[in-house]
């Protein structure tokens, strides 16, 4: 060989230089992020999207938490922060707290009220995000609505799981919260007025509309890189609101951003 005899411990690294090395990269993404949040969060530009969810082969409970702010360039960025074992006693909403603020306390983040919330609807997230005034996920609300119309109560749905197509399963299923207030379970549907159950319907006989909206709940539920999810179109139809809520609105609106004077004659 050209090189002589080589030892195999020169070219493939142990199981523990990796993990050192990869906390050591963890360590210096945090202070990265720590410091491109400074600016954002002194102007209460920051909003933090929590969730938590279930393992249920593992039977562990993970806290995931995504932040999303606009920089001073004007440029959207969006950060999973963390995703770790939630350690806790109990998912009460002052445990929930707890679990925010130590997960936060890396990223320099101390004062909650700082920052604006974006959350299911969850009972206990409700209750322990309550004084910050949250917006709660639109995707989050759909999701339910679309559940409820074709696929009626949770218990009748186990039973017929068998008759669904995967696709449709895991459109339903995949980003499901685990205390969400909203889940109809209890509530029976009634279909006749349709001739026929809509429990039987499958996904290939739903119209491309329908599809169309699982398939983009699904998606936009799952942060992917930079692109803004549902999780802002909460934000953005608020602001449309105020922006458009009055003739005179418009026009301050119009004068501020320098809009085609002709709109004045609106």
């Amino acid at each position: 060989a050209k090189y002589g005899n080589i030892h195999v411990d020169d070219i493939l690294f142990g199981a523990d230089t990796i993990s050192s090395h990869v906390e050591i990269l963890a360590n210096q993404y945090r202070s990265e992020i720590r410091q491109k949040l400074i600016e954002p969060l002194s102007q209460h530009a920051i909003t933090i999207c929590p969730d938590m969810w279930c393992d249920s082969y593992l039977q562990v409970s993970y806290l995931g938490i995504s932040v999303c702010f606009t920089d001073e360039n004007y440029q959207f960025l969006t950060y999973d922060l963390c995703c770790h074992p939630y350690s806790e006693e109990d998912k009460s909403a002052e445990n929930i707290i707890i679990a925010l603020k130590k997960a936060l306390e890396p990223f320099g983040i101390a004062d909650l009220s700082q920052l604006n919330f974006v959350s299911d609807r969850g009972s206990n997230f409700i209750k322990a995000l309550k004084p910050y005034s949250p917006i709660y996920c639109v995707a989050h609300r759909l999701n339910n609505i679309i559940k409820t119309c074709f696929y009626q109560t949770g218990k009748i749905k186990r039973k017929t799981d068998d008759g669904i197509p995967n696709e449709a399963l895991e459109l339903v299923y995949s980003s499901d919260s685990d205390d969400d207030t909203d889940n109809y379970e209890n509530y029976a549907i009634v279909a006749s007025s349709f001739g026929y159950d809509l429990i039987d319907v499958d996904l290939m006989d739903l119209t491309s509309s329908a599809k169309n909206i699982l398939k983009t709940i699904s998606s936009c539920k799952i942060l992917k890189g930079k692109e803004p999810t549902l999780h802002l179109v909460t934000i953005a139809i608020l602001t449309l609101r105020d922006t458009f809520n009055t003739h005179k609105a418009l026009m301050e609106y119009s004068q501020n951003y320098q809009i085609n004077p002709s709109t004045s004659e609106l």
